[in-house]
């Protein structure tokens, strides 16, 4: 991990047992848009965050600015794991099932199938 990406995690508060996901991670560029109070934070990293960990994250971003309106934090995923996709896909359901209540009918629905992401659906 690089001393940007450290500074950040403390910035945000983030649990120390948790670090150890962020050891090859790299804070390559940070850009704010001080007109429309936005952030852009640009993090290269091997694997896939577990998705307890991103949660984490996410729920802490907010600390590095009180006033943005809105924090982005975008990963350059360097090694893809499929199984960690499929664990996404039930994250962004649980997000979305407020607005979208009809999704939870799909919530089974994702499947690996020869390294491809595969929604089953009839």
């Amino acid at each position: 991990m690089n001393d940007k990406m450290k500074i950040l995690l403390e910035k945000i508060n983030i649990d120390n047992d948790s670090y150890q996901y962020f050891s090859s991670a790299n804070l390559t560029k940070i850009k704010v848009n001080p007109n429309k109070d936005t952030w852009n934070i640009y993090i290269d990293i091997d694997n896939l965050l577990p998705v307890e960990i991103y949660e984490e994250v996410e729920s802490k971003k907010e600390l590095l600015d009180k006033n943005a309106s809105n924090i982005e934090i975008i990963y350059n995923v360097l090694n893809k794991d499929m199984n960690t996709y499929v664990d996404y896909y039930q994250y962004l359901l649980k997000t979305l099932k407020k607005e979208l209540r009809i999704l939870k009918l799909y919530e089974d629905c994702m499947q690996l199938d020869d390294d491809k992401l595969v929604l089953v659906v009839s």
